[in-house]
C-alpha cells in the first residue's frame, strides 16, 4: 500500500500543487458564481421596486388629477377639464395595471383592492356631480362633491398614500437585505479562501521550504483580501503552479471588486431615486400651497438647483403678447444678478425649440447640438436638459436644467424633471385660477356696493338734500311744518349714516367679529328701516359671546332674511328676537308680510339654500315656515357646543 512518506518529494510537490490550483479554482468559481448570483437578484429586485413605487406614485398623480379636473369642471363648466379628468382616468387604469402586475404580497394586493374599490366611488361620486351639473344643477353638484366626493377623496388620498409609504419601506427593507447578501457572500467567500490558505501553508510546510515564500505571498494577499482591500495582487511571473494559483486569485478578487463596486454604485443609485422622489414630494406639496407666481417659480428654482446641485436652473414663461419666452426665475450659475425678464425668441436655442414644438430636448453634450444658443454669463455649461410646461395641450413655458458634465443627465433625471415640470404647470394653472377668482369677486363686490350706494345712501341723501333746500322758506311761512321737516331731515341724516356704517362693514369683513350681535343688529335694523321704512323691532336678551365664523354667518343669514322681506314680503311689521343663553343661541325673524308657498318654490329662489348652507357650516339648525297671506317665520338654533 502506497503511502505518503513513500512518495519522492517532487512528485510531493507536483501533487501538492495540483492540489492547491484545483481547490483554488474551485473557490474562486464558487464565489464569483455566488456573487454574480447575488447581485442579479439585488437588480431585479431592485428594478421591480423601482418600477413598483413610481407607479404608485403615477397612481397618486393621476388621481390627484382627477380630482382637480372635475373640481375644475364643477367650478368652471369648461370642458377642458371633463377631457383632462377623463386623461387622468386612463392613467390611473394604467399606473393600476402595472401594479397588479407587480404586487406579490396579500397585504399589497389588499392596499390595491381597496383603493380600486375607494376609486370605483370617487369615480362614480364624480359622474353623478358631471350629471347634476350637466342638468343645470351646479350648486347641487358642488354639495354633492363638498359632502361625500371629499370624503371619499380624503379616504382615497389616504389609501394611496400609505400605500406609497408602504413600498418606500419595502424598498428600504429590500436594500437592507442585499447589503446582507453582499455580506453573506463576502464571508463566504473569505472563508472558502481562509481554507485555502490554511491548505497551501500546510502543504508548502510539509512539502519544501523553497515554496514558503510564495506561500507567504498569497497568504499576504488572503489578508489584505480579509481586510477588505481588493486592489492588491499577487505575482504572476513563472509558469509553475504557485503562479497559477496567484493568476487566479487575481481574477477572485478582480470579480469581487466590480461585484463590491456594483453593489455600491446599486444602493447609491438606489438612495439617489429615493430621495428624488422624496424631493418632488416635498416640492409638489409646497408649491400647491404657494398663490404667488413669482414665490411660486422663484421657489422651484432654487430648490431644484440646491437639491440636485444643478450648475444653473431656470424657468421662462411665454409671454402672449410678445410670444417670446421670458426669464421669471433663474438660480444657480449667474455671476451677477438674475436677468429676470430676459426675452428670447422660440425660434432660437434649445429652450425656444422646446417651446415651439413642445416636446422635451435633452444634450448630454451641448458642443455637438446645433440648436444650443451659447449664453456668456453661463460659459461653464457643458450638458443641457430643457422640458416643457405643458397646461393641457398648451406650453406656457419651459423648465431648463444645465450642468457642467458631461453627459450629466439620465433617464432618471429626464423623468424627475418632467414631473416637476408638469407640477409646476398644474401650480401655475391654480395660480391663475385664483387670481380670476378674486378679480370676479372682488367686481362682483365693487359691483354690489355701487349698488347700495346709488339705492340706499344716494337716494336718502338725495331726499336730504331736496328738505335741506325748502327748509329756510318753508321755516318763514309754517315754521311747525318747517320744524316737521327739520325732524325729517334729522332721520334723513340718520338713515344715511347708518347706510355708511353697514357699507363700511362690508368693505372691510373683519369688523363683523370686533363688535357683538346685538350691535350688528341694532346697526342692519337701523340701516333697512331708514333705508325702506319698513319699522324693526328687535328684542334681544342675555350676552352673546360666539366665536368669529359663527358670528359672522348667523349675520349672513339674519341678513339674508330681512333682504328677502323688504324686497318680496310687503311686510309692514318685522321682528326680530336673539336669546343668548349658555346651551344655546336662539333667533328668530317674524315678518306680517304676504308669505310664500314653501313647497312650491325652488330652494335657490330666495337664497334659502345660501342660508341653509351657512347654517350646516356651522351646525346650527334652520327652521322656515310661511304660508301665503299669512308672513314668514325663520328659526335658527346654534348650540353652543363650548
Amino acid at each position: 500500500m502506497l503511502r505518503w512518506r513513500d512518495i519522492r518529494i517532487g512528485q510531493r510537490i507536483i501533487l501538492g500543487f495540483i492540489f492547491a490550483a484545483l481547490l483554488t479554482l474551485i473557490v474562486a468559481g464558487v464565489s464569483i458564481h455566488y456573487l454574480r448570483d447575488v447581485g442579479q437578484r439585488v437588480d431585479l429586485i431592485a428594478e421591480r421596486d423601482r418600477i413598483l413605487l413610481v407607479s404608485a406614485l403615477e397612481l397618486r398623480s393621476a388621481t390627484d388629477q382627477e380630482s382637480r379636473s372635475i373640481r375644475g369642471y364643477l367650478l368652471s363648466g369648461e370642458q377642458g377639464f371633463l377631457e383632462m379628468f377623463y386623461l387622468a382616468k386612463s392613467d390611473y387604469s394604467e399606473a393600476v395595471t402595472k401594479l397588479e402586475g407587480l404586487v406579490q404580497s396579500e397585504e399589497d394586493k389588499g392596499f390595491l383592492s381597496d383603493i380600486n374599490a375607494l376609486h370605483s366611488r370617487f369615480l362614480k361620486t364624480s359622474e353623478e356631480e358631471v350629471i347634476l351639473y350637466e342638468q343645470a344643477s351646479p350648486q347641487s353638484a358642488i354639495s354633492l362633491w363638498q359632502n361625500q366626493g371629499s370624503k371619499i377623496r380624503e379616504d382615497l388620498f389616504a389609501i394611496i398614500t400609505d400605500f406609497v409609504d408602504r413600498q418606500e419601506v419595502v424598498i428600504a427593507q429590500h436594500a437592507q437585505e442585499a447589503k446582507n447578501q453582499e455580506g453573506q457572500a463576502f464571508a463566504i467567500a473569505i472563508t472558502l479562501v481562509g481554507v485555502a490558505w490554511v491548505v497551501g501553508i500546510a502543504g508548502g510546510l510539509q512539502i519544501s521550504h523553497s515554496i514558503t515564500r510564495p506561500i507567504d505571498n498569497l497568504i499576504s494577499m488572503t489578508e489584505a483580501i480579509s481586510q477588505g482591500n481588493l486592489s492588491t495582487g499577487a505575482s504572476t511571473q513563472g509558469k509553475d503552479e504557485l503562479t497559477r494559483l496567484g493568476s487566479a486569485m487575481n481574477q477572485m478578487t478582480t470579480e469581487l471588486a466590480k461585484s463590491k463596486e456594483t453593489t455600491e454604485l446599486l444602493l447609491m443609485e438606489t438612495r439617489r431615486r429615493a430621495e428624488q422622489l422624496r424631493i418632488i414630494n416635498e416640492v409638489g406639496r409646497k408649491i400647491s400651497s404657494i398663490l404667488s407666481l413669482d414665490e411660486l417659480l422663484l421657489y422651484v428654482v432654487n430648490s431644484i438647483q440646491k437639491t440636485f446641485k444643478y450648475y444653473n436652473v431656470n424657468i421662462f414663461l411665454l409671454d402672449a403678447d410678445s410670444a417670446e419666452l421670458v426669464l421669471k426665475a433663474g438660480a444657480g450659475g449667474y455671476k451677477e444678478a438674475v436677468p429676470i425678464g430676459l426675452s428670447l425668441k422660440v425660434t432660437e436655442g434649445i429652450t425656444g425649440w422646446v417651446a415651439r414644438t413642445g416636446k422635451p430636448l435633452l444634450a448630454n453634450n451641448v458642443a455637438k447640438e446645433p440648436r444650443y444658443l451659447p449664453v456668456e454669463e453661463l460659459a461653464n455649461t457643458r450638458s443641457e436638459l430643457v422640458m416643457p410646461i405643458n397646461i393641457g395641450d398648451k406650453t406656457v413655458g419651459v423648465l431648463d436644467v444645465e450642468s457642467t458634465e458631461l453627459d450629466a443627465f439620465d433617464e432618471v433625471n429626464i423623468s424627475t424633471t418632467q414631473i416637476l415640470a408638469d407640477q409646476v404647470a398644474i401650480a401655475i394653472e391654480n395660480i391663475r385660477l385664483y387670481e380670476q377668482a378674486k378679480e370676479l369677486a372682488a367686481i362682483e363686490e365693487r359691483q354690489r356696493l355701487a349698488r347700495d350706494l346709488h339705492d340706499a345712501v344716494a337716494q336718502t341723501l338725495f331726499s336730504a338734500n331736496t328738505v335741506a333746500n325748502v327748509l329756510p322758506r318753508l321755516w318763514e311761512r309754517n315754521p311747525a311744518e318747517g320744524k316737521q321737516r327739520l325732524e325729517e331731515l334729522h332721520k334723513l341724516t340718520q338713515g344715511a349714516l347708518a347706510e355708511m356704517r353697514m357699507l363700511l362693514l362690508e368693505l372691510r369683513p373683519a369688523a363683523l367679529t370686533e363688535i357683538g350681535l346685538s350691535d350688528l343688529l341694532c346697526q342692519l335694523s337701523e340701516a333697512i328701516t331708514s333705508r325702506t321704512g319698513v319699522p324693526i323691532t328687535l328684542r334681544m336678551e342675555g350676552e352673546c359671546v360666539l366665536l368669529p365664523d359663527v358670528q359672522v354667518a348667523l349675520y349672513r343669514i339674519i341678513q339674508e332674511a330681512l333682504n328677502n322681506i323688504v324686497k318680496h314680503a310687503r311686510a309692514s311689521e318685522v321682528t326680530v328676537s336673539l336669546h343668548c343663553q349658555s346651551e344655546q343661541v336662539e333667533l328668530l325673524i317674524c315678518d306680517n308680510g304676504c308669505g310664500f308657498d314653501l313647497e312650491g318654490i325652488s330652494p335657490e329662489h330666495l337664497g334659502l339654500n345660501i342660508m341653509s348652507d351657512r347654517a350646516k357650516a356651522i351646525g346650527a339648525l334652520l327652521k322656515i315656515e310661511s304660508q301665503v297671506g299669512h308672513g314668514t317665520r325663520v328659526e335658527i338654533v346654534w348650540p353652543n357646543l363650548q
